[in-house]
């Protein structure tokens, strides 16, 4: 299925950098939502960039190049959403948190009792590395991890699940819209 046409979907780079959240004064989801789908979007960057050399042909190697530019792109707007006032032990402390309701999301979802057991173990090795980020947090900066994240309570988990039809509908209905400079 078709979707933005390339040419309207390239644009002047300082439209795609938007005001940044303020992690202290947001909800926890919105924090979480930042963090997640700027990774999701530096790993599929990372991904086109790797693989590009591997195309036979010439015509793929220009496609894959180009998808990985368009995905910069991503990364570069995303990434500016995130609060760029946060010090670095609180960004840590974020990023710790995040991999914890990662794999807390997996491990709520997960039906198979093998699996499951796995999202448990790599959970509770992220408890571990939030534990001392919030150590680290205490000594360098002597702040609790409350002055931080509001609260320790998780939103609900994350579901994943096929979204074919969701992503066709929103292509559909949203495919003539572009950035518009702020």
């Amino acid at each position: 299925m078709p979707g933005r046409p390339t040419i309207a979907h390239h644009r002047y780079p300082k439209d795609n950098v938007k005001r940044n959240i303020d992690a202290k004064n947001s909800d926890t989801q919105t924090v979480l939502s930042t963090m997640i789908i700027t990774a999701a979007e530096q790993q599929t960057m990372n991904y086109y960039m790797n693989v590009t050399n591997f195309a036979k042909s010439d015509i793929g190697r220009r496609l894959y190049q180009e998808i990985a530019l368009v995905e910069e792109e991503h990364v570069s707007h995303y990434e500016s959403l995130m609060d760029a006032s946060a010090t670095p032990f609180e960004k840590l402390l974020w990023h710790e948190y995040c991999e914890c309701y990662l794999y807390w999301s997996c491990y709520m979802t997960e039906t198979d009792p093998y699996i499951k057991n796995l999202w448990e173990e790599n959970l509770q090795m992220e408890i571990a590395h939030l534990h001392k980020a919030v150590e680290l947090l205490q000594k360098y900066e002597g702040k609790e991890w409350q002055e931080v994240i509001k609260d320790g309570e998780f939103p609900a988990p994350i579901s994943l699940h096929e979204n074919i039809d969701y992503v066709r509908k929103i292509l559909g209905d949203t495919v003539q819209y572009t950035s518009v400079k702020d």
